[in-house]
């Protein structure tokens, strides 16, 4: 059995707030590899490091696994805390290391990097609308003093530091100076490591039985995480599925359904045509699947978001179309007939 682990916290440069190099760094996977064994009681053999936050972990057989993601979520193990803390930005001397986005947002701003407070140790799956939301809490006096912010006050550079644009460089000099903004910025930090269920993949092996109608299938090399694919149902009853990415954890069926609902010829079925992937604690991952019974529906909404970005719950998400596979069982349905309101909730 395997399990896969996210969120955990990577190793820093002290130099540049940047994670430290990972792919040729042997000794920065075994010290990853030791962390992870040692949440789950194995050896550090039994971990292997995907990328610097994340690993797939193997035990013997499939209740192992099973019993050591249900002991790691009944207590406060899987608890982290993330390094998160303010800084002024400073233009990198080494054009090359910036992107564009980076130069097109500090380009954009009336002050320039003065103007520009920089965000760094965030953990990978936090969104723009949790850090503001955290920062500046809506409502309060010091989203007054700073003024409302949206998705275009904030550039994502990496995946642990953000950009956030104060307008003003005494703004920038008052949010360093302020114990409640950084507080809140910490508390963004305490999050928890997520814990899904990973499987080998069956591909298939040929066709078998009298007359050779039935295609055999073999474990494949990759492994397949909790949430990488739709459920089956769900992928057998619709005609086109799409899957989104960056989901803040406060997004419900609900507001997808709501969200989606211009692009539906019928009323959508929030629970049936909707599906939020969670961790072993019931903590949503920040993707989901979202069901079209209709051809033409998906199309509507890729003409409407050709870059395949979205705001949704504050956020800027991500919209990718779940690619069709050849069915081993059951048999693809078209579009669904007529229900009753009754039937849709």
């Amino acid at each position: 059995g395997y399990l896969f682990v996210s969120g955990l916290v990577p190793q820093w440069d002290d130099g540049t707030g940047e994670v430290k190099e990972f792919e040729n760094d042997q000794m920065h996977k075994q010290t990853m590899e030791e962390s992870v064994a040692k949440l789950f009681g194995v050896t550090s053999l039994d971990v292997w490091p995907a990328t610097p936050t994340s690993a797939f972990v193997g035990f013997p057989t499939k209740l192992q696994a099973k019993t050591a993601m249900m002991e790691s979520a009944s207590d406060d193990r899987l608890e982290v805390s993330h390094p998160v803390t303010l800084q002024n930005y400073e233009s990198k001397e080494d054009e090359e290391s910036t992107t564009d986005k980076e130069r097109e947002f500090v380009a954009a701003s009336p002050e320039g990097p003065a103007s520009i407070l920089k965000v760094t140790g965030l953990p990978g799956n936090v969104t723009s609308a949790e850090l503001l939301q955290s920062m500046f809490p809506p409502g309060s006096r010091i989203e007054a003093m700073f003024g409302p912010l949206s998705n275009d006050d904030y550039c994502r550079v990496s995946s642990t530091t953000a950009l956030i644009d104060l307008a003003s460089a005494d703004l920038v000099s008052k949010a360093l100076k302020s114990k409640n903004i950084v507080h809140n910025a910490s508390v963004v930090g305490e999050t928890s490591i997520q814990v899904l269920r990973a499987k080998r993949e069956r591909v298939f092996a040929g066709w078998v039985g009298k007359l050779r109608s039935y295609a055999a299938s073999k474990l494949g090399h990759r492994l397949l995480v909790t949430g990488d694919v739709p459920p089956h149902e769900m992928f057998l009853s619709h005609h086109d599925m799409m899957h989104i990415s960056g989901l803040p954890p406060g997004v419900t069926l609900d507001d997808l359904a709501l969200f989606f609902q211009p692009f539906s010829a019928g009323r959508r079925d929030v629970f049936g045509s909707g599906h939020i992937v969670r961790c072993s604690q019931g903590i949503p991952t920040g993707c989901a699947y979202i069901g079209f019974e209709l051809p033409g529906e998906i199309d509507q909404v890729k003409e409407m978001y050709q870059d395949g970005n979205a705001v949704i719950g504050g956020a800027e998400v991500t919209f990718r179309t779940v690619r069709d596979k050849l069915l081993r069982r059951g048999v693809r349905q078209g579009a669904r007939p007529a229900r009753p309101i009754e039937e849709l909730r």
